[in-house]
């Protein structure tokens, strides 16, 4: 909810749009694939496309691993870079007030896709591990990333730097699977960045980019832009609002 009446609604469809856009731009950067869009909902994968053709264990192994950093940094820069456009569209303030921000849930497994329809046709993407993907969305606090058991032993064997919250983490209730841990995802900090904030790449809808570092010696108010050439615009998150 971004305010009363006709602003409101129009506020608020801005937010979404623009989170759409961050997202599109960071999906180019990190490489991974917009496959559905649902209402505030967007549906992203990573992987070989294949006509379920056999691949060696080994092969599969070393691909997870890679994959699944690139859907985790893609959802942190993705929290992160919608966070500081709200706070530059409303004000830090106006922005925690409103509860506007984003949800990400990552979870890994084989998936199939086609068309659907005879009439009319529309794209669909299914498997155990989207549903898995979308409870886990649902389950996450608003601007967290909820992860699997599987994602984050994945993440943990490609380095260290991925933090989790170990001590919040929730059971989750899954329909034919009973209760399922999850993990939260804090942050990715390299060993280059111990004692400071990542610095962050951020996209703006209109497809500047902009680079933010923060070290403990400067204040986060403090901190100056410095424009970059970018890519044009070619990861389940919702966006609230």
């Amino acid at each position: 909810r971004t305010g009363d009446g006709d602003s409101g609604r129009v506020e608020a469809l801005a937010f979404v749009r623009d989170a759409f856009s961050v997202a599109e731009i960071l999906a180019q950067k990190f490489q991974v694939r917009l496959l559905r869009r649902a209402g505030t909902s967007l549906l992203v994968g990573t992987g070989p496309l294949s006509r379920c053709q056999p691949e060696r264990a080994s092969q599969q192994h070393v691909e997870g691993v890679a994959e699944a950093e690139r859907l985790a940094l893609f959802g942190l820069e993705l929290i992160e870079n919608v966070r500081v456009w709200g706070v530059e569209r409303w004000g830090a303030q106006l922005y925690h007030e409103l509860r506007a921000g984003v949800r990400v849930g990552i979870s890994t497994g084989r998936a199939s896709a086609g068309l659907i329809g005879s009439l009319r046709f529309g794209y669909d993407v299914w498997s155990s591990g989207v549903l898995l993907a979308n409870r886990l969305e649902s389950h996450a606090a608003l601007n967290t990333c909820c992860t699997s058991a599987e994602i984050r032993a994945a993440l943990r064997r490609a380095s260290t730097a991925y933090r989790f919250d170990e001590q919040n983490s929730r059971p989750m209730m899954v329909q034919g699977s009973g209760s399922l841990r999850t993990y939260t995802l804090m942050e990715y900090v390299p060993a280059a960045a111990e004692g400071a904030r990542l610095s962050l790449s951020v996209a703006t809808p209109s497809g500047v980019e902009f680079g933010l570092a923060h070290t403990p010696a400067r204040d986060e108010d403090e901190m100056m832009p410095t424009t970059v050439e970018t890519p044009e615009p070619v990861d389940n998150m919702h966006s609230d609002h």
